[in-house]
């Protein structure tokens, strides 16, 4: 007991503080606290308004401490069903950079699991590390991540909140569940073209690789039968354009039965549309054949007045001259076609009266 200043030692003949315990590295614990019924082993107090009333410090004096040196760790031990001690939790400070320049250090939590120790999560600076005792990002994972609530994952920038993307639940529905990512785009110009951009860059080569790939199957892996591999929807949740189960495409049809199979109008802008190893077909629900030109009160027209026309528009009646681009527009291919054979059909009959006044017979038109 130092009476002078006030200091009791135990374990030690020179007290620095008010209580000072030393122990010996191969004595008992220094210090035990049996908490009794209904009260807590140790209150620490403070009446002081400074900025640390509260403050327990754990301090390795060491003149040359090494890098990934622990300071001091709190504890929490108990006995298993054998009474053997065992720890359960430990939270620690260690040092990682020694340099009076450069001073690093974490705070890790350990655990045990299946008797080995464990360190599942590591503060480093203003980054923590999950499963990984080095992280190198604010929030570093090292394995699985599990979100629970209806909005599962949501990242952001801090200048622009109102934009994120984000997965969460799609049903809506108890006991259901369905994972959906959504992209909010704020602001004009390039940031607000998309809501959500998906970029795929493929290996270093490029040749063998996929830029992005979906992929539909069932939950064992294997090919779809029903369901679409693919559904592209309005606002209003009508597809707009599926993948079918065998990889046929549909556009304004959710049923596609060919490759490609388009319910509208196929509009082609300084292009062309190129069949290989195939032809167009029409369904002939439409079509509007031309054989009125062999009824008999079809009027055919005398090749002089034929002629007169030819001279004065240079090109055929019935038909849009070569600069009038809307009329040929306005055709679908079918009815293109049905004119041709209407033409053909009314040169055959000019061909056969030609032959008949050879002959000085008469073949009727």
């Amino acid at each position: 007991m130092d009476s002078v200043n006030n200091r009791v030692g135990i374990g030690t003949t020179t007290p620095s503080s008010p209580l000072h315990i030393e122990g010996t590295s191969s004595g008992p614990v220094p210090l035990t606290l049996i908490k009794d019924a209904d009260r807590f082993p140790l209150d620490i107090v403070s009446t002081e308004a400074g900025a640390y009333p509260h403050y327990i410090r754990f301090y390795r004096n060491s003149a040359s401490p090494a890098a990934n040196y622990d300071i001091g760790t709190l504890a929490f031990e108990g006995n298993d069903s054998t009474s053997a001690r065992r720890g359960y939790g430990y939270v620690g400070g260690r040092i990682i950079d020694t340099t009076s320049t450069s001073i690093d250090s974490v705070i890790f939590f350990k655990t045990t699991s299946n008797n080995s120790e464990v360190e599942p999560m590591t503060i480093s600076g203003t980054n923590v590390g999950v499963g990984t005792t080095t992280p190198n990002t604010q929030l570093h994972v090292n394995g699985s991540l599990t979100s629970i609530g209806s909005s599962l994952f949501r990242i952001s920038d801090s200048t622009a909140p109102g934009g994120y993307l984000e997965i969460h639940e799609g049903t809506g529905v108890a006991n259901q569940f369905i994972p959906r990512l959504v992209g909010r785009a704020l602001g004009t110009g390039y940031a607000g073209r998309a809501g959500l951009q998906i970029i795929g860059e493929p290996g270093e080569d490029g040749s063998d690789d996929e830029a992005v790939v979906i992929v539909g199957r069932t939950s064992a892996g294997g090919n779809l039968s029903n369901a679409n591999i693919l559904e592209v929807w309005n606002g209003a949740g009508t597809e707009q354009l599926v993948v079918g189960p065998s990889g046929n495409v549909g556009i304004g049809t959710t049923t596609p039965s060919t490759a490609l199979h388009v319910v509208g109008t196929v509009t082609a802008t300084a292009g062309d549309i190129v069949v290989i190893g195939g032809s167009f077909i029409d369904d002939g629900t439409t079509l509007n054949v031309p054989d009125y030109v062999f009824d008999a009160d079809y009027h055919l027209k005398p090749l002089t007045q034929v002629k007169e026309y030819m001279e004065k528009h240079k090109h055929l009646d019935g038909l849009p001259d070569m600069n009038d681009k809307k009329g040929w527009a306005s055709l679908s291919m079918q009815d293109r076609d049905m004119k041709l054979l209407e033409k053909i059909e009314e040169l055959t009959l000019y061909l056969i009266q030609s032959e008949c006044r050879k002959r000085y017979i008469k073949c009727g038109k």
